[in-house]
């Protein structure tokens, strides 16, 4: 019973691999700028600083941003993604920079 499910499932997603990459490259973009988000607001909140996790953050959202890049296929997501990289790059060396000084 489950491999046959799971074969029928691998089989849809076969079929329809350029709808599901499409929806894979806009859930991580998605996922992308609200990990950036919820540590920006985190970091201007004023209170304690958890350093390591908003680094390992805002790298794991550029590498997420960057895979967006990579996958997708409409300029725009490209575009988009590739600024929203650039944001969570940004913030990593401030924040590394802050915390280094």
């Amino acid at each position: 019973m489950t491999g046959r499910a799971l074969a029928a499932t691998g089989a849809f997603v076969w079929r329809h691999r350029e709808i599901v990459r499409a929806f894979a490259v806009r859930v991580a973009w998605w996922g992308a700028l609200v990990a950036w988000w919820t540590v920006a607001l985190e970091l201007l909140g004023g209170g304690p600083l958890d350093i390591e996790r908003a680094l390992l953050v805002f790298a794991t959202g550029a590498a997420v941003c960057a895979m967006v890049v990579v996958l997708g296929r409409a300029s725009r997501m490209r575009w988009w993604g590739g600024a929203l990289g650039s944001v969570h790059g940004m913030c990593a060396v401030i924040v590394w920079l802050v915390a280094n000084a």
